[in-house]
């Protein structure tokens, strides 16, 4: 890399994480996210020393583990099956140094949005030149679908971005350049090993950068590039898998299998259901049909629907299209644009038989493609060079007419998302300032529950990284939360009608949370009285001892 290179890429990192951590520390929003918090509560277990743990129990995890014999810990703390352990990872000494609260996660997303930004300068510069690199860099930074969602989100995408695109450049650049030496490609397979400890599913990416190798050179060296590229990735991820196979008894991935499975009669949030989930669900009840002619088409068509405003980059994306079909006399630019696009085009597929999320804005505006947020810059660069590519040879004056009229509809296309797109969350205030999570924390502090005794409630990621005491996720009815209770003695009910806590797929505990003839005999039933009611939520907690004289309850 250049030294002007390396310069103008520490300069835009630098100034990327000053806009984003200033952005997301001046707002308090409860985690905004299940995200938030969840990987922050992990964050500050591996910075305490405890390993990959939290406070936050999924109702599917606990039978994973009850069935694996794994008990809950001193403090409340469980392994994690289905957090990204290398996002929390990256994200531990942040919260070691600066402290177990919001600020220090702020900056460490604020820091891998910087990361992103310089290392997204530094891979286009070598691709598409130092001018149109700038400017790609400078609209990622300047672009509230990342400054207003996905970093303040707590989504460990924008690490995986940053891992991701050099990951590409680098086995495009090999390929490219015919380079076969097995040293090189064992550490491109460590660094995927790495990008796979924040996404798991970054497991499409060697098997495209491998396909792409085959399919250039068919001969033995090519076989031992591929070999060795899979020798590293299989080293950098087996004590991973090993810690998970020795902890849970097996190597499922519970999260890929809850997305394949939702949404279908029986399977509503699965992670939400206190069973074991396999392959078998799909094919023994046959709902590999509704499957395969329902939710994948329909999850194609959200995809393609959404892809000409991916990442906000409207008046980019026709000019990458031209960019892909345009013949290109520069072997590494050529690389690297088609296995970005395979990549791109295989997660997309992938995705499309397991999640699609968008997020609605005020004005009729939304986000989405959150999983392909990695190939932002790619878009964004290879779309500048198709324009200039369209515009060479013309003259000057229709060149520049052309770059400003392409540039400002941009702009405008971003500058118009920036408040709206501030609004997708919705719920405001810090989390410990809730009057029931007062409550709950008061009722701690006085010994009137157990601290390492989960509290069931629709915000376990909140009251987990907040109150750092441990929550169990409500399942989606109380008939089910028997099946947990017979195991794992509970301390109590947190529900809220906050957006974070995602009440409207409570309906059934919301009936009997909200009906004074169907929450009284569940009271009377489990032990328990209200300890704090208000307008937004409702604290349930074990009915303490009446003395002569006392109210009753």
């Amino acid at each position: 890399m250049r030294h002007g290179t390396a310069v103008q890429a520490a300069a835009l990192g630098a100034a990327a994480f000053a806009v984003a951590f200033a952005l997301a520390a001046q707002s308090d929003r409860m985690g905004l996210t299940f995200e938030f918090p969840g990987d922050a509560d992990v964050a500050r277990e591996i910075a305490r020393g405890n390993g990959i743990r939290g406070h936050v129990l999924y109702p599917s995890v606990l039978a994973w583990g009850d069935a694996a014999g794994v008990e809950i810990g001193p403090g409340g703390t469980y392994p994690v099956m289905n957090r990204h352990p290398g996002f929390a990872a990256a994200l531990a000494p942040f919260v070691g140094l600066l402290g177990g609260g919001d600020l220090a996660v702020h900056a460490g997303l604020a820091a891998f949005f910087g990361l992103w930004v310089a290392i997204s300068h530094a891979v286009l510069a070598g691709i598409i030149g130092r001018r149109l690199a700038l400017l790609a860099a400078l609209l990622l930074l300047a672009n509230p679908a990342f400054l207003r969602f996905l970093v303040p989100g707590g989504y460990a995408d924008v690490l995986f971005a940053a891992l991701v695109l050099p990951f590409l450049a680098w086995g495009a650049r090999m390929i490219a350049d015919g380079d076969a030496r097995p040293g090189r490609w064992a550490l491109l397979g460590l660094l995927g090993a790495a990008a796979w400890s924040v996404r798991f599913n970054f497991g499409l990416f060697p098997v495209v950068i491998g396909a792409a190798v085959l399919l250039v050179r068919r001969d033995r060296a090519g076989v031992v590039a591929v070999a060795a590229l899979a020798a590293g990735y299989v080293a950098g991820t087996l004590p991973l898998k090993a810690w998970h196979a020795w902890t849970f008894a097996t190597t499922e991935s519970p999260p890929t299998l809850w997305n394949l499975l939702d949404g279908f009669p029986g399977y509503a949030a699965p992670w939400k259901q206190y069973r074991m989930h396999g392959i078998a669900d799909l094919l023994d009840t046959g709902l590999w049909r509704p499957w395969l002619t329902d939710k994948v088409p329909y999850f194609l068509y959200l995809t393609a629907k959404s892809l000409p405003g991916a990442f906000l980059y409207v008046a980019l994306f026709p000019f990458l299209l031209a960019a892909l079909v345009m013949p290109d006399a520069d072997p590494r630019r050529r690389r690297f644009l088609g296995v970005s696009a395979a990549a791109a085009a295989a997660m997309a597929v992938v995705m499309a038989g397991l999640r699609f999320e968008e997020w609605p804005a005020p004005g009729g505006r939304s986000i989405g493609l959150r999983y392909l947020a990695w190939f932002a810059p790619v878009l964004a660069g290879f779309g500048l060079h198709g324009l200039s590519t369209l515009l060479s040879g013309r003259p000057p004056l229709a060149r520049r007419a052309a770059w400003a009229a392409v540039i400002g509809v941009q702009a405008i296309w971003l500058a118009a998302h920036w408040g709206p797109l501030d609004e997708v969350y919705k719920t405001r205030g810090r989390f410990e300032d809730l009057p029931a999570a007062r409550a709950l924390a008061e009722a701690d502090a006085g010994g009137r529950t157990a601290r390492d005794r989960p509290i069931a409630t629709n915000v376990p990621a909140q009251v987990g990284w907040y109150l750092d005491r441990p929550a169990v996720l409500l399942p989606a009815t109380p008939p089910e939360m028997a099946f947990i209770r017979e195991r794992h003695a509970v301390a109590g009910y947190l529900f809220t009608d906050l957006d974070i806590g995602e009440p409207l797929s409570y309906g059934a505990w919301r009936d009997v949370l909200g009906r004074p003839e169907a929450l009284a005999p569940f009271l009377e039933a489990q032990g328990l009285e209200v300890a704090w009611r208000d307008a937004d939520s409702v604290l349930l907690l074990p009915r303490q001892p009446r003395t002569a004289g006392s109210p009753g309850t």
